[in-house]
């Protein structure tokens, strides 16, 4: 990405330099701490900590890098080191959770779905962030709401929408960010945020008109 290679630091890493890439990666320990907290199974609450996870993925993650700047690990265009990054984290989830559940079936499909999407239990963090982050007036409304009527609004909406949103408003990504996980324009990012957004608001709005009927 053009923005990182203006980056001092990400060109002393890309030179080769050690340190300079271990310190790259540090930069995004906490965000992606925020990216695997929000998406841990239940069954896998206390024996083990989102800390455990990034660790062990920036460890992956530094003895890639010389072929992560190089561009050989990727087909296509090179990730920035953050969605890069966030890739790792992830995988590192699900080889974790399949660790400490205690069995040996495997559905590689359902575990990357599970482990790419914040979990149902989850709501917390999201609904904290989705009530101190929308300012704009046609949202506004979702700061007022009781953290309980927005956690039944939240369970309405798809997974998708709901990941959109942990994505945007918990992890704090960028609608490019996001874009470039996804392979998908920035423009249809845009599109699907604001039809999350307006569903929400509409489901909080049929729940306070049932409720004063």
């Amino acid at each position: 990405m053009t923005s990182s290679q203006d980056d001092p630091l990400w060109r002393s890493a890309a030179g080769g330099c050690p340190e300079s890439a271990a310190a790259l990666f540090e930069r995004h320990r906490r965000r992606l701490e925020r990216t695997v907290a929000v998406r841990i199974d239940p069954k896998c609450a206390g024996k083990f900590d989102a800390a455990d996870v990034v660790q062990d993925a920036l460890v992956t993650a530094f003895k890639r890098a010389a072929r992560y700047f190089s561009g050989e690990l990727f087909s296509g265009p090179r990730p920035s080191v953050f969605v890069w990054l966030r890739g790792l984290a992830i995988e590192q989830l699900i080889q974790t959770q399949r660790m400490f559940s205690g069995t040996d079936k495997r559905d590689v499909s359902r575990e990357r779905r599970l482990a790419a999407s914040a979990s149902v239990s989850n709501f917390g963090p999201l609904i904290e962030a989705l009530k101190g982050g929308l300012t704009t007036p046609s949202v506004a409304a979702v700061r007022g709401e009781n953290s309980e009527r927005v956690h039944a609004a939240l369970a309405e909406l798809t997974d998708a929408e709901r990941e959109l949103l942990t994505c945007l408003y918990f992890e704090g990504m960028t609608g490019a960010e996001v874009a470039e996980a996804e392979g998908v324009t920035r423009a249809a990012i845009s599109l699907r945020h604001a039809k999350a957004l307006k569903k929400l608001v509409q489901i909080l709005s049929e729940q306070a008109n049932g409720e004063a009927a």
